[in-house]
């Protein structure tokens, strides 16, 4: 099951033409340069999204670079939460596009 890109989002992507570079769970500390995507809306967020839930409202191969911030730690590991987080990371990275993760 696709989720419909809003237009709000296909605005987004256009601003970008050899790929975006997404800050999953930004919180208000948004990265500069960066589209920001957290559960709740805090300045800096552009799209707010309950990174457990599936499919992430982003097309395939979009983001030349992934970037999560003691984001991973807090993703529920259990009933395939986990596997299906880092198969939507994947699903949305252009080849050769990198996932950066910061933990404690």
């Amino acid at each position: 099951m696709k989720k419909k890109i809003t237009p709000e989002i296909a605005q987004l992507l256009k601003q970008y033409n050899q790929g975006i570079r997404i800050d999953l769970g930004c919180g208000g500390n948004k990265q500069p340069g960066f589209i920001g995507i957290d559960l709740r809306k805090l300045p800096g967020v552009d799209i707010v999204q309950n990174l457990e839930e599936f499919p992430w409202p982003l097309p395939d191969n979009c983001a030349t670079l992934v970037m999560a911030s003691h984001l991973v730690e807090h993703i529920n590991p259990h009933g395939g939460i986990f596997l299906r987080f880092m198969d939507e990371v994947w699903r949305i990275l252009k080849p050769d596009g990198q996932f950066m993760m910061a933990l404690p």
